[in-house]
């Protein structure tokens, strides 16, 4: 039988202060990083918001208003059916 040999560490013991900084700055790395993408993402926003064009994001508003329009009232035309509607009067 092979006799089991002690692993040997690749580098010195732990240190607690190195470990909790390079916590720390895995931490701030990630919010550097966060706030680099939200940066991106609000100034997509605000370009999109300067460059719209009014008349056109006015007709997009109506034809919006048109189509909730058009399916309330298909809702509300649905909820009042009832297979009553469909047997014949005698």
């Amino acid at each position: 039988m092979i006799a089991a040999r002690p692993i040997k560490p690749t580098h010195g013991p732990s240190n607690p202060l190195q470990d909790f900084s390079g916590g720390i700055y895995n931490q701030l790395q990630s919010a550097t990083s966060q706030q680099k993408d939200m940066t991106t993402l609000y100034s997509g926003f605000i370009s999109n918001i300067q460059d719209t064009n009014l008349a056109d994001a006015a007709t997009q508003l109506q034809l919006n208003q048109t189509a909730l329009q058009a399916a309330l009232q298909v809702t509300s035309t649905l909820n009042q059916l009832t297979l009553l509607n469909y047997l014949p009067v005698r």
